[in-house]
């Protein structure tokens, strides 16, 4: 291969520097590897030289693209390829050789030993004998002779140096805090999406910075090979203040990407770079100063740029599906980016809904924004507002529509997933949608939490408890799993272990109301009465928790341990409540059966399989229900809840 234009000279001279285990000679324009030739395209070629030649210095971009495309407009991203075409013949995926100076340029970095060649002419017929030019005298042998052998010994030294300085760096990176040797090859696809930073003003732009790193993360999440952090992971790091080697060494990834958005009037901002983790230097970076209707078009971009970066490879066709904007409006887009981070409250308890429904005015096969509106009032049935008959056919019918419209996005599959199992019971049914879904987007942190109580529900421990391993590779400090951990302890019925990690996590997070419920279910399935009680009324007193089962799992313990005037105080407050708005009826339930009254805790328990209450899920696996269980009634219930 030939690569950059150089001559020997009128005196024949050639010049090669020695790198690491690398011989690049400009003369006769090869760069080898020990004795095999390395192709690189000119271009590259006449980069790698340049920074070579002027090693040990920073390089700036300007002056490289000067050197190397002389009057020639070019872009940065032109000499971007080109430097990632070198790294990958130089094996330098750590850029320990070329180092990335972010914003300003590139430092050949590595121990470099240069030497001059020379070839003298020969009269024509004649032939070089050797490569030493031919002294007067003896003493001038001699000289030539030694300077020939220091010229040897350096070159032999600077290629031991280098590789001596490779070995080491080796083995300081592989032996990092939190990365094992093992690891190497896993974290070289590994990344988390950091908070892109929102550097306009108001608050209907502030949602821009929170979507753009959703939407990248989303779409990053569905490449094969990748392993992508989860969002609520990559918020306690910060763009642009990320210590990135703390987030190396906490979420155990290789690349960051992090970025800022604009917006001014009609016209958007958007800067990304994608990191490595390890040395803090920029692997890729690109800005896009385009209209405010170019969003979609810029965060696909950024996506393909990650994935090109990372060398990951798809087939076109599997490449074109996996970067395809799913709505062409930016209206609909903005609408359902809304939605998401609006802060729905009693003053507008359908402001969610009504910004999904806007959004399919403007583009009426907008999947994600049928996806929305399923999801809100999937969280509305689940979190006890409101009555899930209500409002679960809405969702049905709503996930329906979005997965006849692209039956590859993920979320639809999930929420589906979701729907057969509390609603309709079909738990065959859900099992295959929660593994599409897991499928589509294997990096989902928030589907595996809820198939693996699924699956805990099931009596499947060990398959519950790997999808906790999947979800703490991607999570490691989540207080979700923290509490599904519990929560999949509990339903597969090791109390013990329940109680210890209760514990222990509580011993960091003592406001992590979660875990107070489900340590006082597990005193409670002891008969450790007192110590049930203390953990429950401790979730009860925390601001912002969920009613649900709560407070009557409460009032049972209550009842059990003699407390009975409490029990009745907590089941008249809910009888009187379920008389102005929705009330759990499983809860009722649980009262009812701590205070021995078998009869009315069935009555109750055949309202809330009238109003599909999800908590049924619970019947086969939870044992607050095993004093009703050798009635027929309650066998009858199970069946139908599809249980038996």
């Amino acid at each position: 291969m030939k690569g950059a234009e150089q001559s020997t000279g009128a005196e024949g001279a050639r010049r090669q520097y020695c790198f690491a285990e690398f011989t690049l000679d400009l003369g006769e324009g090869f760069l080898r590897r020990g004795g095999e030739e390395v192709t690189l395209s000119p271009k590259a070629f006449e980069v790698l030289a340049y920074v070579v030649e002027h090693h040990g210095r920073l390089v700036t971009k300007a002056a490289l693209i000067e050197a190397v495309w002389p009057d020639t407009a070019i872009t940065d991203n032109s000499l971007a390829q080109r430097l990632m075409e070198i790294r990958r013949a130089l094996s330098d995926d750590s850029q320990h050789l070329i180092r990335t100076v972010a914003r300003r340029g590139y430092v050949f970095a590595a121990s470099v030993t240069s030497l001059v060649i020379e070839f003298p002419r020969q009269p024509a017929g004649q032939t070089v004998a050797a490569t030493l030019p031919e002294p007067s005298d003896p003493g001038q042998l001699l000289q030539a002779l030694a300077a020939s052998r220091r010229a040897w010994f350096w070159t032999i030294a600077g290629v031991g140096v280098a590789i001596c300085i490779g070995t080491v760096w080796w083995l300081a990176t592989t032996s990092s805090p939190g990365i094992r040797p093992g690891d190497r090859q896993a974290l070289s696809a590994s990344i988390v999406v950091l908070p892109f930073v929102n550097l306009g003003s108001g608050t209907e732009t502030g949602h821009l910075g929170d979507g753009i790193t959703e939407d990248i993360t989303n779409t990053l999440a569905t490449v094969p090979g990748l392993r992508v952090i989860a969002r609520s992971a990559a918020l306690r790091f910060k763009s642009g203040k990320a210590d990135l080697r703390d987030a190396s060494r906490q979420l155990g990834v290789s690349t960051a990407l992090e970025g800022s958005v604009r917006q001014i009037g009609d016209r958007l901002r958007i800067t990304a770079q994608l990191v490595n983790t390890v040395d803090g230097y920029v692997v890729w970076s690109d800005s896009y100063d385009r209209g405010a209707a170019d969003l979609i078009a810029i965060q696909m971009s950024i996506a393909q740029a990650v994935a090109s970066n990372l060398r990951l490879t798809l087939p076109a066709s599997q490449r074109a599906d996996l970067f395809r904007p799913r709505t062409l409006s930016i209206d609909a887009y903005n609408l359902v980016l809304k939605g998401r981070y609006l802060d729905a409250g009693a003053a507008d308890p359908d402001g969610r809904v009504n910004c999904y429904r806007r959004a399919l005015e403007y583009d009426p096969n907008y999947s994600e924004a049928y996806s929305g509106i399923a999801g809100e009032w999937l969280r509305r049935a689940m979190d006890g507002s409101v009555a899930p008959r209500q409002v679960m056919p809405n969702a049905q019918a709503a996930v329906t529509k979005a997965l006849q419209l692209d039956d590859t996005l993920a979320d639809a599959h999930f929420l589906s997933a979701m729907v057969k199992w509390t609603y309709e019971w079909d738990w065959s049914g859900a099992d295959r949608e929660f593994i599409r879904a897991l499928q589509l987007n294997p990096n989902s942190a928030p589907m595996r939490v809820q198939y693996a109580r699924y699956l805990a529900l099931l009596g499947r421990r060990q398959e519950a408890l790997t999808q906790l391993d999947e979800i703490r590779a991607l999570d490691p400090a989540s207080t979700v799993l923290m509490s599904m951990q519990a929560a999949v302890y509990f339903f597969t019925g090791d109390y013990d272990r329940t109680i210890r990690h209760g514990h222990a996590v509580l011993a960091g997070e003592p406001e992590l109301w979660a875990m107070h419920f489900w340590l006082g279910r597990a005193y409670e399935a002891k008969g450790r009465l007192p110590e049930a009680i203390v953990a429950l009324e401790t979730w009860h007193r925390i601001p912002g928790r969920l009613q649900g089962r709560g407070f009557g799992m409460l009032a049972s313990t209550y009842a059990r341990a003699g407390r009975k005037a409490d029990a009745l105080r907590l089941l008249d407050r809910a009888l009187t409540t379920s008389k102005q708005s929705h009330v759990s009826p499983a809860s009722v339930t649980l009262i009812y059966i701590g205070l021995g009254d078998h009869v009315r805790a069935l009555d109750w328990l055949e309202k809330a399989y009238e109003e599909r209450d999800h908590s049924l899920v619970t019947l086969k696996a939870d044992p607050a229900y095993n004093p009703l269980r050798g009635n027929p009634k309650f066998a009858a219930l199970l069946r139908r809840v599809k249980l038996e």
